[in-house]
């Protein structure tokens, strides 16, 4: 029962519902409450991802924020139905070491918040649950219960996952090599056509990060539009596509569990068959651009192209795209801290602070950054 003010979200997954619409099974069934002194404010959606729209949605009363007596409220007390879900095992599997001892892994998120989508876009369908926040990691040998534990980020400045619990964002690989350990692996979208991939092994009894070892740049991220395959004994494949080109990009990698690494051996163009006259139709202009700017971030500064950002000066987490680079001005002059940057594709804006972080300004979400400053074309 909710006792104290303040408000609530209560999601409930797996439920069957009785519409107008019909009987439908996996929908997923969302309570919002604003509990005042007198009186508890209630509102109800019901969503069905297998169909992708809001199936019903109404409110007690005729109008949004109706008034409920509590004593009037019914509540599901199903183990599936929880406040926020923080502590809910989101992903649970098995995994071997090198001396093919088994482990339990199950996936939290200790600080977790819950949204249900409510557009179509690369993190999800309409109705899909998206989770944001940090993963802490629990695995154990099987048989026993010292449980083992280690909370991961999505990169170095311990920014949260975003991540559709809807689709796949975990995998165990099973190593088809004898004696050699399964691998975990993280991922987290970061646009249509990229995410950024995290790999785990047990190593001494311990969850460790496995480094990707690029031409001697060493990362616990990888940049990849597919998740990390095992193609043959200690060899795996990755995959990244650059929409500007039209170019698939095979990574293939060795993987050396003494030293933790995945070393980068060679990688291969594909070229694809695109329609040229396609993309240029989707692409926008340098002006365009500018408005775009103005757009997101408000007509309160000047804004002024400066150049073109090309994938080639692009480090971790941010899409490998081509970009317009956007300067603001005050009095015809360039604002120190910063700049923007515009997809020439999708018109995406994003923000590099001076810090270097990148800053996806239509969710406010830190998706990289940049190791040095970016050259004018």
């Amino acid at each position: 029962m909710i006792e104290e003010d303040g408000y609530y979200k209560i999601i409930s997954t797996n439920e069957t519902v009785n519409t107008k619409a019909g009987i439908f099974d996996k929908c997923i069934v969302v309570d919002e409450f604003i509990k005042t002194k007198n009186a508890l404010y209630h509102m109800r959606k019901y969503y069905a991802p297998n169909v992708g729209r809001v199936l019903e949605e109404w409110y007690d009363g005729d109008v949004i924020t109706s008034r409920i007596e509590l004593e009037s409220i019914e509540y599901n007390n199903s183990s599936n139905k929880e406040v926020e879900r923080s502590g809910e095992s989101i992903f649970t599997g098995s995994m071997r070491d090198s001396n093919s001892e088994k482990y339990t892994i199950k996936i939290f998120s200790d600080n977790g918040t819950y949204e249900v989508q409510e557009s179509p876009s690369f993190i999800g369908n309409v109705g899909d649950i998206v989770l944001k926040g940090n993963l802490q990691i629990n695995y154990n040998k099987e048989g026993t219960e010292d449980i083992n534990k280690i909370t991961i980020y999505l990169n170095d400045e311990k920014s949260n996952f975003t991540l559709n619990l809807n689709t796949e964002n975990f995998k165990i690989i099973s190593n088809s090599k004898e004696n050699e350990p399964d691998i975990l692996i993280v991922t987290n979208p970061m646009s249509s056509n990229l995410m950024i991939l995290q790999a785990y092994y047990i190593y001494n009894k311990q969850l460790e990060p496995i480094l990707f070892d690029n031409s001697g740049h060493k990362s616990k991220y990888l940049n990849t539009a597919t998740f990390i395959e095992q193609v043959s004994d200690n060899n795996f494949e990755s995959s990244v596509y650059d929409n500007t080109n039209g170019l698939n990009y095979i990574y293939e990698w060795e993987f050396d569990s003494e030293k933790g690494v995945f070393t980068n051996k060679s990688s291969t163009e594909i070229k694809e068959n695109i329609n040229e006259q396609t993309v240029q139709s989707k692409s926008i202009t340098a002006d365009e651009a500018v408005n775009k700017v103005e757009e997101v971030y408000g007509n309160h500064l000047q804004y002024q192209y400066y150049g073109n950002l090309e994938a080639g000066e692009i480090l971790d987490g941010f899409p490998t795209e081509k970009f317009y680079i956007i300067n603001a001005l005050q009095d015809g002059e360039i604002l120190p801290g910063g700049c923007f940057y515009v997809n020439m594709n999708n018109g995406e804006v994003y923000f590099n602070g001076s810090s270097g972080f990148i800053t996806r300004l239509s969710d406010n979400q830190t998706v990289g950054r940049f190791g040095e400053l970016p050259k004018d074309n």
